[in-house]
């Protein structure tokens, strides 16, 4: 200022001051409740651990050699046994095994088509019809019979196929206009050879909701629409009564108790501070780590405890969003206060890596039952005997173990012991050119992801 301020007048002025520049008094002298910060991570940390020691420690799998596949197991059935639970791909498997079963039939050869709707004659009306009435009675008698049966299940999932999918009387294609270039195998057609005769739900779950309206349908007809059944089969697979025949109970159970602990840990290590020194208002921080371990908690259950999804992608892309959460909530709301006394720093810092030991003991929580142990043990052995396998004369047993092959992770190297013979095409899979294993393994793998695909969203 250059003059002198008259009398009884003033000004202000505003000094950003950041918060470690002054001690607070009580910053050295820390009270017996404080020192108990660091014993609440530890405790956490040695309570998870028990709890997988006593319930997660898995016996030693003992691989024994085995020439067949045990059980009699479809390939749905064998991914759920291998790996635990079955993901969309494993049910998808079912394609080729019923084709080796002499059910489907996959004809890829050029045809002209480009209808945008397939009209239904009087026969396929009325046994859509048909099949919605029989379902519908057989539902109602064995609710009368067992209230308490298991078909009742089955056969409400078959109904909600029917009446789910589109006017049996007109079925029209989601796609209106094809891109063959982002489309390429539109005439691509899966053809039912004959009616299912087994007796397992999930393959005539699978079949009867394939070819719910004709004998014979194009991938395009199914695209956006057979996901519905994937799902459904997937839920019924990945049940908890199948995942109790592989993993125990209690174990699966107990890896809510870990989260549980996890977030206390988190909450009782972090709330002190903010209370201590109270830089913000406290409802505000107080309503931000409740929100914050709600949506962690939803991320971890996603992560460590959904049975529908398990695709590796799908895991990393929720570890991102919970580690941005985590960052944002430490860096803006707790760093300024841990900042202003090292004490709470250092309870911090312990306390992450008691919850990531925790992390660790969740993540290997669930162990495998006995029976679970022993089928393991016989599917790691056949696998094993299946790579050391010399190639066979008979070429009709690498198709048979051909959809094994993507469920028990070891395609690629199936396809490479035969990529040097002279392979035949399988007499359920018809082309108008010369047979290649790579490209039907390309063209599998294209179909799979036609048969899960979901319509996209709309905004």
């Amino acid at each position: 200022m250059k003059n002198k301020l008259k009398y009884f007048l003033a000004f202000t002025f505003f000094l950003f001051i950041p918060f470690h520049i002054f001690a607070y008094e009580n910053e050295i002298h820390h009270t017996i409740f404080a020192y108990i910060l660091f014993v609440i991570p530890i405790v956490g940390l040695i309570m998870s651990i028990l709890i997988w020691y006593k319930y997660g420690k898995n016996e030693q799998v003992i691989e024994t050699v085995e020439f067949y596949l045990p059980h009699d197991l479809n390939s749905l059935e064998t991914a759920l046994l291998y790996k635990g639970k079955a993901t969309k791909y494993d049910v998808v498997s079912l394609l080729i095994y019923l084709a080796n079963k002499g059910y489907i039939q996959i004809i890829d050869k050029e045809t002209d088509s480009n209808q945008e709707k397939v009209i239904l004659d009087d026969k396929s009306i009325k046994n859509a019809n048909k099949k919605i009435l029989e379902l519908e009675n057989k539902i109602e008698l064995e609710k009368k019979n067992n209230p308490n049966s298991k078909k009742i299940k089955y056969y409400e999932n078959m109904l909600n196929i029917y009446k789910d999918l589109n006017n049996p009387n007109e079925y029209k294609h989601i796609e209106k206009t094809i891109d063959k270039n982002s489309f390429p195998k539109e005439n691509l057609i899966i053809k039912k050879v004959k009616e299912y005769d087994g007796n397992n739900e999930y393959e005539e779950l699978f079949m009867n909701s394939l070819f719910w309206f004709k004998n014979e349908i194009k991938l395009r007809d199914i695209k956006y629409e057979f996901y519905k059944t994937i799902n459904r089969i997937l839920t019924h697979i990945n049940s908890k009564e199948n995942r109790f025949k592989v993993q125990k109970e209690s174990s699966i159970n107990k890896k809510y108790y870990i989260l549980l602990i996890i977030v206390f840990t988190y909450l009782a290590v972090t709330i002190p501070p903010v209370c201590k020194y109270n830089i913000y208002d406290l409802v505000t921080v107080f309503s931000l780590v409740f929100l914050f371990s709600i949506i962690l908690l939803t991320i971890f259950e996603n992560i460590f405890l959904n049975v529908t999804s398990n695709s590796i992608s799908t895991k990393l892309l929720y570890g991102g969003v919970a580690f941005i959460f985590l960052f944002i909530l430490w860096r803006f709301v707790i760093y300024p206060i841990l900042i202003i006394d090292s004490f709470y720093l250092i309870a911090q810092y312990i306390e992450l890596v008691c919850i990531l030991g925790m992390l660790v003991c969740l993540h290997f929580l669930p162990n495998t039952t006995k029976y679970g142990n022993e089928v393991l043990g016989k599917l790691r052995g056949y696998k094993n005997f299946l790579l050391t396998l010399g190639i066979s004369k008979d070429y009709n047993e690498f198709y048979d173990i051909l959809p094994f092959s993507y469920v028990l992770d070891m395609n690629d190297e199936w396809i490479k012991k035969y990529k040097d013979v002279n392979l035949t095409a399988p007499n359920w899979y018809i082309c108008s050119k010369e047979f290649d294993i790579k490209e039907f393994d390309n063209l599998y793998k294209y179909l799979r992801n036609v048969m899960i695909e979901e319509p996209p969203s709309e905004n």
